[in-house]
Formats: C-alpha cells, sequence, structure tokens
C-alpha cells in the first residue's frame, strides 16, 4: 500500500482545457506544521473503482460509502523545518547546492500489505524542498527493519508543482535515486551490505473537476483530480559473504488518481486512489486532521487596552513560513470592537499579524502576535500544545495583540525603491533544463522598515506597492539601515546615513526561493544646497508608464555637456545617449524602447552635467 506520501508525491502541474470556472490549486495550500492527519485506508478491491473525469463538465464522485472509519487508520504527523529532525543532517551536509537542501520533513506511516523494498517510502521520513520552483523530494530516510537506510535524490522527485489547474497541461517527470546499508534482511536471508538504485517516472494528465462525497456527509466543492501513471524500478546489489548479487525488482506500474481541494490550513489532499490499468480498484484513503480548533482575540491601539483597533486586517500565517505569498493564509477584518476569529483551524503552528488602516494609524507598524514588527521575533501560535497543557483550553486560542508604532520625530530625509522578485519559473532544482527565468517582478505588500543604528529599534515603515515600490519619508537624520519583512525568508540589509534633507533614490531587494537579497543600495544627493549647483532644474517623462516610446523633459540652467544613461534595476547600464553641449533653457528626448532594447520592466535615467546628475525612473509596460 502506498502512503499519505504518494497522494502528495506524485500531484503536479495538471490538465489542459476546461472551462475557465474550474479551480485552480495554490501551492501556499501546503500543510501548517505540528498538524497531524488521520488517514481512514479502504483496501477492499472493486472493479469500476476509478473516478469518471471530463475536461468539459463538473463531476460529482460519491465515495461516501467504502470507507470504514474504525478500520485501518493510521497517523501522519507533518513537521515544518526539517532541521528538528535527527535525520535532517543526513541530507543538509552533503556539500549540496542550497537548491538540493530540505527545508520540510513529513514522518509518513501506511498499512503495510508487504514489505516489498520498492516501498521505499512507507514507515519514512521524507525530506522535502520548497522554492519558486515547487516541491520536490530530495532524500528520505525509512525505519522499518528490512530497509532502515538514507535514500538520497541525485534527481529529485516533483512532489507538488506551483498551481496546478485544469488548464495546466500534461506533464512528465523522471527522478532518481540511491541509498545503501551494511547489513539488510530480505526474504528471512541476512546479507552483509545492500546497495540500492531506482527511477520513478510519472505522467500525469487531465482527468476532471467537481464534486467529492465523503464519509460522515462530508461534501467538497471545486475539488481538482489528477490521473498519474507511475512507473517504479528498484535494482539491488547485495552482498553474500563473499559474493556479490545483482537483481532487479519487479517493475511497479499503477495510476494514481490525486483529490484536491483549495484548504487553508490544512491539507489540500483529500483523497487517494490507486487503480491498474484497467480500472480495478487496489486501495485508497481520504485523510483529515484530527483536532479542529479556532484562534481569536483582540487587537488595541496599545498596552493598556483600553482603545480597540477598529479599522485593519488580520493576517493568519503558517507558523514556520515559506517563499509563497509571504505563506498568507487566511485574513479577516476587525471588527468595531477590535475583535477577529479564524475558525475551523487544525490544531499546528501559527502567527498572526495586524495590518490596521494606514489613513486612520499612520504612524503604526504591521505588528505580529508577540508585540513584534518582525516575523522573526514574533511569537508562535501552538493550538496543539495549547490543547496539551492547558485542560480548560477548548477550541479557541485567544490571543491580544498591541500595535507598535513608527518614530513620531519629524524630519525632512527620504529614501524609495522596489522590491522585486527574481526566480527560475518551471524550473527543475537540479539538472541541465533550468527553466525562464522571470526578473523584476513587483512583490506587493509586503513591509519595509527603517531601523536605526546601532541597535535596530524602529524608526519608520512603508509597505510596497502593487508595483512593488516603496518610499519612506520625515526620517530624522542619523544613520540607518533597510530591511524587507517577509514572513519565513530572512533579509540581506542596506545600511545607511540621512542628513539635511538627504534622498536616497533606487534601494532595489529581490527576493529568490530561500531569502531577500539587496541588489542595489540608494546612491544619496546629501542636502539641498548640494543638488543647487546642478545644473539641471526639472525633469518630467511623459508618459510614464509607457509601451513603446515616452518623451524626457529637462531644463538646463546654463550652457553645459549633458549624457543620459539608462540602467536597469540592478544598476547596470543598458544605454548611453551623449547628448553634446546645449544652450540653457528647456530639452526633450525620446526614449524608444525598442531601439534601444529595453524590455518591460522599471529602468532608471540619469541626466549627468558636470555639475551634478538628475535621476529619474521610468516604467516600460
Amino acid at each position: 500500500m502506498k502512503k499519505i506520501y504518494t497522494l502528495v508525491l506524485f500531484t503536479t502541474t495538471l490538465f489542459a482545457n476546461a472551462q475557465n470556472n474550474s479551480p485552480t490549486i495554490d501551492l501556499k495550500f501546503f500543510p501548517v506544521p505540528g498538524i497531524t492527519y488521520k488517514q481512514i485506508w479502504n483496501n477492499t478491491q472493486a472493479a469500476n473503482g476509478a473516478p469518471q473525469g471530463s475536461s468539459i463538465m463538473p463531476q460529482t464522485w460519491d465515495y461516501s460509502t467504502i470507507f470504514n472509519p474504525s478500520k485501518n487508520d493510521s497517523n501522519a504527523t507533518v513537521t515544518a523545518w526539517a532541521n528538528t529532525n535527527t535525520y535532517y543532517s543526513l541530507f543538509n551536509t552533503q556539500g549540496l547546492t542550497r537548491n538540493m537542501r530540505p527545508t520540510h520533513t513529513f514522518f509518513i506511516t501506511a498499512p503495510r500489505q508487504n514489505t516489498n523494498v520498492t516501498d521505499i517510502l512507507d514507515s519514512s521520513y521524507n525530506f522535502v524542498r520548497i522554492d519558486t520552483n515547487g516541491v520536490y523530494l530530495v532524500g528520505a530516510y525509512n525505519i522499518r527493519q528490512e530497509l532502515n537506510m538514507p535514500i538520497y535524490f541525485s534527481k529529485p522527485e516533483l512532489f507538488v508543482p506551483k498551481n496546478p489547474s485544469m488548464l495546466s497541461g500534461t506533464i512528465n517527470d523522471t527522478a532518481e535515486f540511491k541509498g545503501s546499508k551494511a547489513s539488510f534482511v530480505y526474504n528471512n536471508i541476512v546479507y552483509d551490505s545492500v546497495y540500492i538504485k531506482g527511477q520513478s517516472t510519472k505522467e500525469f494528465t487531465p482527468h476532471g473537476w467537481g464534486t467529492l462525497k465523503l464519509p460522515g456527509g462530508k461534501i467538497y466543492t471545486d475539488v481538482l483530480v489528477a490521473k498519474v501513471l507511475v512507473i517504479r524500478t528498484v535494482e539491488l546489489k547485495v552482498k553474500l559473504g563473499p559474493f556479490y548479487n545483482n537483481f532487479s525488482l519487479p517493475k511497479d506500474t499503477s495510476y494514481d488518481y490525486f483529490f484536491m481541494k483549495n484548504n487553508p490550513t490544512g491539507t489540500p489532499y483529500l483523497m487517494y486512489i490507486r487503480t491498474d490499468a484497467n480500472g480495478y480498484l487496489h486501495n485508497s484513503y481520504i485523510t483529515e486532521p484530527v483536532d479542529i480548533g479556532k484562534i481569536g482575540g483582540k487587537a488595541f491601539t496599545d498596552n493598556t487596552e483600553t482603545t480597540p483597533v477598529t479599522n485593519g486586517v488580520v493576517y493568519l500565517y503558517r507558523g514556520g513560513s515559506n517563499f509563497k505569498k509571504n505563506d498568507i493564509l487566511d485574513t479577516t477584518l476587525l471588527t468595531n470592537a477590535g475583535e477577529f476569529l479564524f475558525d475551523s483551524i487544525p490544531f499546528g503552528k501559527y502567527q498572526i499579524a495586524i495590518r490596521p488602516d494606514s489613513a486612520m494609524y499612520p504612524l503604526a507598524f504591521i505588528t505580529y502576535y508577540g508585540d513584534s514588527t518582525s516575523w522573526e521575533r514574533a511569537k508562535i501560535m501552538d493550538t496543539k500544545a495549547a490543547f496539551n497543557s492547558n485542560p480548560l483550553y477548548k477550541d479557541t486560542l485567544t490571543v491580544n495583540i498591541h500595535l507598535q508604532y513608527q518614530d513620531d520625530t519629524t524630519g525632512t530625509n527620504s529614501v524609495d525603491g522596489h522590491f522585486l522578485s527574481n526566480y527560475y519559473d518551471n524550473a527543475r532544482v537540479i539538472g541541465g533544463n533550468k527553466g525562464t527565468l522571470a526578473t523584476n517582478k513587483p512583490v506587493p505588500g509586503v513591509g519595509i522598515r527603517a531601523c536605526k543604528r546601532p541597535g535596530g529599534a524602529n524608526a519608520r515603515m512603508a509597505v510596497t506597492s502593487n508595483q512593488g515600490a516603496f518610499k519612506i519619508t520625515n526620517l530624522a537624520n542619523g544613520d540607518y539601515f533597510l530591511i524587507v519583512d517577509m514572513p519565513g525568508l530572512p533579509s540581506d540589509t542596506c545600511p545607511f546615513t540621512v542628513s539635511g534633507n538627504s534622498k536616497g533614490s533606487g534601494f532595489v531587494f529581490t527576493v529568490d526561493s530561500s531569502k531577500v537579497n539587496k541588489s542595489v543600495c540608494a546612491t544619496f544627493v546629501s542636502s539641498v544646497s548640494d543638488r543647487s549647483i546642478n545644473s539641471i532644474n526639472t525633469v518630467k517623462v511623459n508618459p510614464n508608464p509607457f509601451n513603446f516610446t515616452t518623451t524626457l523633459h529637462y531644463n538646463i540652467a546654463q550652457d553645459t555637456k549633458v549624457e543620459l544613461i539608462v540602467t536597469n534595476m540592478l544598476g547596470q547600464r543598458v544605454a548611453y545617449l551623449p547628448q553634446g553641449t546645449q544652450v540653457q533653457g528647456e530639452h526633450s528626448v525620446t526614449i524608444n524602447a525598442l531601439a534601444l532594447g529595453l524590455t518591460s520592466g522599471i529602468y532608471t535615467v540619469h541626466i549627468t552635467t558636470p555639475n551634478g546628475t538628475q535621476r529619474v525612473k521610468i516604467v516600460q509596460q
């Protein structure tokens, strides 16, 4: 019998040619750490067990009577951040690149029908890498007596793609793995050593979408189903006495069906079915969390808890986040009494942040539970631990959050910049095919904090716009650094000093699969008096953003030599437009994106004279 791992493992970017109202599964719906799931198995074999499918019409699948909740139950605990596990070091100290190191681990159990060594992932810790390309299996450690050995994936196995849907098309995937053990028991024969290697190939094809009926009157709509052809081959090299024997195990071929639904806090994988090529049902199981509770509380303007925050949004994050969309699991609005409630939450680990309305609370930070402005210092709410340690705890974990505020000192300095995403789209984490590099994609809705140096006390904050832009104003004179607060990802910092109306323009942060990187730390014009010697008085761009051409207008105070330099968001020069010596007065230059080879993105035009430089941002759509 395969396992809950298989349920997740073989679900990938799916499907083709469906109606637009068919569901799309978001990768952010990945299990929360600390949740325990119950697997309810059906081992009854039956003809015509495969679900009917259609790429055009929604289906109804009724499996409400084939499962027996009192039979063959098995728990699987999902744990985030694999480095908390004893075997994590086996898969993190091999000199591997960052993209091959695990970020999560799962311990999987399943009812055993046999001891076939092809079931290498049953009764095992499974180590996966979650990043912007999807979820891949990079290692496993099986604790069964016959198989307790580490399994290394030289070519990782696709676990979950990003955003599968009926429109995603058929995908083929191949993975390779190997392992070894000093002694080995197989068919009651003790071997001195064993080497195992294998390969799995999978073909993911469209199947259907619709409504799933399960025991207990549970009905799920907007369910997506994948049909996956799985072929797994395993070869063994074993030593008995002085001799080595090589043999191959029978090829394991099956058709697996995976039923998925967007579920903010639980697993998106509702049900698994395995059949042979003729649609004969061999076994199946459903998954559901063991315990369900609530998280609620109040937001206050300060620690006195006399005034509630009456206008704002509450964000629920996975505790121990990963890269995807800040790992926002759910949102809810504050009531007029400052109250919030997240209902039907499986026991596990979570974080909560209050985002107060900026018009009503202009100096308030995004504030996490624990009264912190940083996700790294925020408290994690563990509803399972609350239930285990407090006999009075019923089903609601109640927390209060007190807003933190920006420095109210009035200053005349400011900084601005962009927060962008750079990642390989549809790329494997290993191998020759790197996919397409998606660059300079704006990341909206993320807090950028200016912190004081030394000490790191918060001063001011901005939230990135839909274009990934931010601007922090009213900074008092002093030393600061910028940090990006994106839950789950550590951030580089950009140090700077401001005084006398300093303007810092052009900070750029980029995010990849594992951290926030500083790409450009801005250049500064230190004061108004410094800028006054610049012979360029005004700079305008129209239109901006633009599609093909835009016109740059500027005024120079005296005859002078003028150069135009265009740089991208990484500060690299992409065009040089010398204008020669120009006379005092108004001037204009047409910027042709096609002629200059500019693709869609954000650029900076530097208008330079011997007396200084003015800069202006342009956006090519």
